[in-house]
């Protein structure tokens, strides 16, 4: 790895050895202290990867096996940054960065049913927007492949209005697997659009999912509404809120983890005629920008906001609607005001 960094002019020697000196290290150290720092570029990188151990490189991620998705979960491929691609004469070829960890290849070799697993190396990048495309971009497909038979789920009355349920019965709706995945796309959709809320709001005729992207809600495919009771109950679940208590409003909170980042979502579930509305507000301090200039405004307004946070007194006002960046503002005219004193 190191000859191959250093003959292409990538790596100075004794940045190499400097970092090997340390301590003995992965390829994941490695790639966090190289390329997560941008000391070097991914894809050579990466490339470099792929002729250290003879493996195939991937400029691009295209076809992928239907029936091999349905095989792995998503939350294992998001997790083992790997994605099963085809089969190869018995064999199931894996797009991974790493090809150190064994884990990964017994996984997939069991639930593939492969005989073996062939590896090839891709970019993070790449990698994580061909999982996304194949895992993530699916809620439409999914509300699409549920909407079937509506009759007869025993959700509502033939006036629209919600009849009542057992509990169990609650308990075991929202528990389907069927209405697990489809509450994780809805959430991770939405994190990775940079949602600010989640709004699922109950109709007379159907149910409406938006997400509200830099302050402007946006209407989004809507899951079946005979799913209504089962996707309320699966959130109420995940957010420690009473299912049984249907008629007041109720506060929560979930704590998720995605791609290495902690996300909180705060819930608020809400009474109405055509059954409960949820708005789950997300929170994801990561994406939290702390740099006047990156918050988008035109030189002249930023050149008035750093004159004003540099005044020793005074208040001045931030408004904008819901997800506008007010916090973020805020947040970042501290830090500033931090740097300057």
């Amino acid at each position: 790895m190191g000859h191959l960094l250093i003959s292409r002019g990538l790596l100075a020697e004794e940045e190499w050895n400097a970092t090997l000196e340390k301590e003995p290290v992965s390829l994941a150290v490695l790639a966090e202290t190289f390329v997560e720092s941008g000391r070097l570029p991914e894809a050579d990188w990466a490339v470099a990867i792929a002729e250290a151990f003879d493996l195939p490189f991937l400029a691009e991620i295209t076809d992928v096996d239907p029936d091999l998705l349905s095989k792995v979960p998503s939350d294992l491929a998001f997790k083992r940054l790997a994605l099963p691609l085809r089969r190869d004469n018995g064999s199931v070829v894996v797009a991974v960065t790493d090809p150190e960890p064994d884990q990964v290849y017994e996984d997939f070799r069991i639930l593939t049913g492969a005989a073996r697993i062939k590896v090839v190396i891709s970019t993070e990048k790449h990698l994580r927007q061909a999982i996304q495309k194949s895992y993530g971009a699916t809620v439409e497909r999914m509300a699409a492949d549920l909407s079937g038979d509506r009759e007869g789920d025993g959700t509502t009355s033939e006036t629209g209005l919600e009849v009542d349920h057992d509990i169990g019965n609650l308990r075991e709706l929202a528990g389907e697997p069927t209405v697990v995945n489809l509450v994780n796309l809805i959430l991770f959709e939405a994190i990775r659009d940079k949602a600010s809320d989640i709004h699922i709001e109950p109709f007379e005729a159907d149910l409406k999912l938006r997400y509200r992207l830099d302050g402007m809600l946006k209407e989004m495919p809507p899951p079946p509404k005979h799913l209504r009771l089962a996707i309320t109950s699966r959130i109420k679940i995940m957010a420690g809120m009473n299912i049984a208590e249907r008629f007041v409003p109720q506060d929560g909170h979930i704590r998720l983890s995605l791609e290495g980042r902690q996300i909180d979502l705060r819930v608020s579930c809400c009474p109405t005629v055509y059954g409960e509305s949820v708005v789950l507000r997300i929170l994801d301090k990561s994406s939290l920008i702390l740099d006047i200039q990156e918050l988008g405004m035109a030189e002249e307004d930023r050149s008035k906001f750093d004159e004003v946070i540099r005044r020793p007194h005074g208040i001045f006002l931030v408004t904008g609607p819901t997800g506008s960046g007010k916090t973020t503002t805020l947040y970042t005219a501290l830090i500033q005001i931090f740097l300057l004193h």
